[in-house]
């Protein structure tokens, strides 16, 4: 049973139900056995979901999806709270102390006419003092190891452009494109499994550099790709059924109809 205080935060609610869901006498037998691993995948898919309902604009979305984020914290601190490592108020002051920290232009009034570069170099620089990074060592060591891979391309990229270590315009990047392509070719040509993997990778990898030079993240842009293609692929799936076809059955010249008409409804 929730206990109920009607002074009670919206937050303070939530922290009492998932304290519930996770009473090992009362509680949710599927709630009561996640773990932080457990958890992991379920956090990646809330995310994906915030930015689907981001980029869908719909407001009742957005705060739903949101809210099931929200509930990956909460459930992660109730983990910890049980095994008195830290608990959801601890998280939350340590994201607002690190955000007095790092905005000193703002909370201890110096520098207030900083402009945004000054700004995101302070926000570095404060950040190495706080994570105690040597300045001797390599600029990337270290970072970005839990993001995803296409994230990471450019993430590093972005850090290596503020250093001007860049492509100076956008034919540099395709000229670049197209001599990954070549060597792509190349490689398949010599049937060398292992010069093809590396030969996509660096194909990625200026992809990315494509993104970062045009301010576009390719992670959010592959995801809605992929998207794209799950709508178009379902509507092409039901066509055929509507034909009393199967994939195995239809027509080439079928399908790239199909197709087309499924690029003009998704």
């Amino acid at each position: 049973m929730i206990e109920k205080n009607k002074n009670d935060t919206e937050i303070e609610k939530l922290l009492s139900i998932m304290k519930n869901l996770r009473d090992p006498k009362k509680g949710c037998d599927w709630d009561k056995k996640q773990t932080f691993d457990t958890l992991l995948n379920y956090t990646i898919e809330e995310t994906f979901e915030v930015v689907d309902a981001i980029k869908s604009k719909n407001t009742k979305n957005i705060i739903e999806e949101l809210g099931d984020l929200l509930l990956q914290i909460v459930f992660y601190a109730q983990i910890a709270d049980e095994k008195s490592m830290f608990n959801f108020s601890d998280i939350a002051k340590s994201v607002k102390d690190k955000m007095i920290r790092r905005h000193p232009h703002v909370f201890n009034k110096k520098n207030i006419n900083l402009s945004i570069e000054e700004i995101n170099a302070n926000w570095d620089k404060i950040k190495n003092i706080e994570k105690k990074v040597d300045p001797d060592e390599p600029i990337l060591i270290g970072n970005y190891r839990a993001f995803p891979n296409l994230l990471k391309s450019y993430k590093i990229q972005n850090k290596v452009s503020q250093m001007k270590f860049e492509f100076l315009n956008i034919d540099e990047i395709f000229d670049k494109l197209d001599e990954e392509i070549n060597e792509i070719k190349s490689a398949i040509k010599e049937k060398n499994k292992y010069k093809i993997e590396e030969e996509l990778g660096d194909l990625l990898f200026t992809v990315a550099n494509l993104g970062t030079f045009l301010k576009i993240n390719p992670e959010i842009a592959l995801h809605q790709s992929n998207n794209k293609f799950i709508k178009r692929f379902n509507y092409i799936s039901k066509e055929i059924n509507k034909y009393n076809e199967s994939f195995d059955t239809i027509s080439r010249e079928k399908l790239e109809i199909l197709w087309q008409k499924s690029k003009q409804e998704n």
